[in-house]
């Protein structure tokens, strides 16, 4: 049997996560007993060795049954305040240590309050020299570019990007980290922020958190770093089979992951191959049968090298990461 069903609690601690939010414990508290309120990261599909995945009904990690290494990890993720500037370099960043790699990631929205979105870039295409004055000055969000986001927008983050998350949006982000190396992550501003030693926002006696902005400035090698050139970039649409009792939207397939997205509006059998390929379903609403299995909103699982046959049920929401760059649904 190729098919792994994940434990849904491998949730990243507030300390690295002060931002979060509650969104994701709607999805988990059905399965996860005392499940937090606040949950920034919920790593759904890991092999990082900090924190990889664990199989649901054993403490057996996901690394000792796969067949054979995947690069791809996929988080969700929901915040309460707005994340950090950040900027992920490209594998070949002569910044990076010997255990270090890139990080490129998308985003797909699975929620997002009126208002809420994220930021990709700036508001105008500022110089490079002028961005440490700009962001040392500034109090808000006033020179960078906003994206006011719905449910079933997708952006791929490009190395090189400035990007942040909002409050008030829940993310799927498939990433890919090079396996055995972490990815990298270089902060250029955090808002003004100041934290606590448990995490917590103390603009008293806390202090703010590292930045990087040299490094991430290095990693800064666009013409063009206006939101409306990147936001053109990044953002991508979805081939649409639309079909009496489900839709499945196939957005385009990148160098490393290909994301589907399955909604069902009616009970309906549903056959997939994944021969020589993996692939990961995250349900985000109603649920699904496999195997005997029932699988329901906060819930993962795993499918490697073999045709999935599930049983879907009016109301489900769910995602299908395939590590296999060429695949498509």
């Amino acid at each position: 049997m190729s098919l792994y069903f994940l434990k849904p609690d491998n949730f990243t601690p507030l300390t690295r996560t002060p931002w979060a939010g509650d969104k994701i414990h709607s999805l988990k508290s059905d399965h996860v007993e005392n499940c937090p309120t606040r949950i920034g990261e919920s790593w759904e599909f890991s092999c990082d060795p900090a924190m990889v995945s664990k199989l649901k009904d054993s403490h057996q990690e996901i690394t000792e049954c796969l067949q054979k290494p995947t690069d791809v990890l996929i988080k969700l993720l929901h915040a309460s305040s707005s994340l950090s500037l950040q900027i992920h370099p490209h594998d070949d960043d002569p910044q990076l240590k010997e255990d270090e790699c890139g990080k490129p990631e998308a985003w797909y929205v699975i929620d997002s309050d009126p208002g809420c979105g994220i930021y990709l870039g700036f508001k105008e295409n500022y110089s490079k020299d002028s961005l440490p004055e700009l962001l040392k000055n500034a109090q808000n969000d006033e020179c960078l570019h906003f994206i006011e986001t719905k449910p079933g927008d997708y952006f791929e983050i490009l190395p090189g990007v400035p990007h942040a998350i909002g409050p008030g949006v829940l993310l799927l982000e498939p990433q890919r980290v090079r396996s055995g190396k972490s990815g990298k992550t270089y902060r250029m501003w955090d808002w003004n922020r100041k934290y606590n030693t448990d995490g917590v926002v103390d603009e008293v006696n806390g202090n703010p958190r590292e930045l990087h902005l040299s490094q991430a400035l290095s990693c800064l090698s666009m013409d063009d770093i206006s939101g409306k050139s990147i936001e053109l970039q990044c953002r991508k649409k979805a081939n649409m089979n639309q079909e009496d009792s489900m839709s499945i939207q196939a957005f385009p397939a990148n160098e490393d992951f290909q994301l589907t997205v399955l909604n069902f509006k009616d009970e309906k059998e549903y056959s997939i191959d994944f021969c020589q390929k993996l692939a990961v379903i995250t349900v985000f609403d109603g649920k699904l049968v496999v195997e005997d299995q029932t699988v329901s909103k906060g819930q993962s699982f795993v499918v490697e090298n073999q045709e999935l046959k599930i049983t879907g049920f009016a109301g489900l929401h769910c995602s299908i990461v395939i590590d296999e760059p060429s695949s498509s649904l």
